[in-house]
């Protein structure tokens, strides 16, 4: 049997590389799938048991996973991923000690320039 359809985002702009495949019923890969191309378009052949639900996923990085039940999913739909945005606090590097230049230098070049 063939799957395919879309991924997009939540305005209608395709996801590029997203991966899509079938998923057991605790929303696992077993091990049939495909990654989407640069237009979100994705085509993959699979078997799924019969006797066992299965589950069409979706995922990429940013945005949240998505899971269609194999009965509900009809080929050249889209599967549409929402954002998932993180806002991390800001981060400032220090380099945990004062840097200071050394007085002591200034004092000898001062004195090798005197000495001349």
């Amino acid at each position: 049997m063939q799957f395919f359809g879309y991924i997009k985002d939540s305005n209608g702009q395709p996801i590029p590389f997203a991966s899509v495949f079938l998923a057991d019923d605790e929303f696992k890969s077993i091990g049939i799938g495909a990654s989407a191309g640069a237009s979100g378009f994705f085509s993959f052949y699979g078997e799924p048991d019969p006797y066992n639900t299965f589950y069409v996923a979706a995922s990429s990085v940013g945005y949240y996973d998505k899971v269609v039940m194999i009965e509900n999913f009809k080929n050249g739909s889209t599967i549409q991923l929402k954002r998932n945005v993180l806002t991390l606090p800001p981060v400032v590097v220090t380099s945990g000690q004062k840097n200071k230049f050394p007085v002591w230098l200034l004092l000898l070049a001062a004195f090798l320039i005197i000495k001349r």
